[in-house]
């Protein structure tokens, strides 16, 4: 006797349902693919920041605390240059961060998200202030259920106003996010130019490098560089270096 190549339950099934079972099962392995609610390598969201919200656009999506969902970002403008960000993390309730954004300039002031500190999670980055050429940013990251702002690292007179990133003919300031080893770096780079007769047009930038540790950025070293006059190329330092962030507002 031949044998089936069917197994024995498909043979006492009724003979006009055997046509139909293959286009099930290409169905049915077409809604495993398309399911991002928890299968093996999909990626699971959260809900939308802005239910419920008027005029709150939603801006973007990262997994601010580093539970491997999406969380969802919205932003209101509740009066002219004060605005409110909203993050909903999946699971759990909104945060809430309050700020004012720059009087001038971008219709929003988001800027992205990116892995800046060494705490699992992504920062988010807000654009607050700007002038002719220096633009300054507020970070924010999730921590216990809230929205708390992250300063730059080192000694600085004015903690408050931000992280600022610069490039200008008097000089430029910018960050680059980066890794040694197990520890998550920060190198923070600004110079000026040398106004001194005897090298006009020079430049002395100052490179410090930070290391992530239980209790924040610690200095891990710091190198000053003297560019000769018309040598530019430590303007490639200038903005943001960090993965998900444009390198300079447009």
């Amino acid at each position: 006797m031949r044998k089936s190549r069917y197994p024995f339950s498909w043979l006492r099934l009724p003979q006009r349902v055997l046509p139909i079972l293959p286009i099930l099962v290409i169905l049915s392995i077409s809604a495993a693919a398309c399911d991002d609610g928890g299968g093996k390598g999909g990626v699971r969201h959260a809900g939308n920041a802005c239910d419920g919200v008027s005029a709150c656009t939603r801006v973007g999506t990262a997994d601010v605390d580093a539970d491997g969902t999406a969380d969802d970002i919205g932003l209101v403008q509740v009066a002219p240059q004060r605005w409110l960000l909203r993050v909903l993390p999946a699971g759990g309730s909104v945060g809430e961060f309050r700020f004012d954004g720059p009087a001038t300039g971008p219709d929003e002031p988001w800027y992205g998200t990116a892995q800046v500190d060494g705490v699992p999670g992504a920062e988010i980055v807000l654009l607050t202030d700007h002038g002719a050429h220096t633009e300054w940013f507020t970070v924010l990251s999730h921590r216990d259920g809230r929205l708390v702002r992250s300063d730059p690292p080192g000694e600085r007179p004015e903690p408050e106003s931000g992280w600022a990133v610069d490039s200008a003919n008097s000089g430029w300031i910018g960050y680059a996010c980066g890794k040694q080893g197990e520890t998550v770096t920060l190198l923070a780079s600004a110079s000026e130019r040398n106004d001194d007769p005897a090298r006009p047009e020079a430049y002395n930038e100052i490179n410090t490098l930070y290391g992530w540790t239980d209790s924040g950025w610690r200095e891990l070293s710091s190198r000053n560089v003297a560019y000769n006059a018309g040598d530019h190329s430590g303007e490639e330092h200038a903005g943001w270096h960090c993965d998900g962030l444009p390198v300079y507002p447009d």
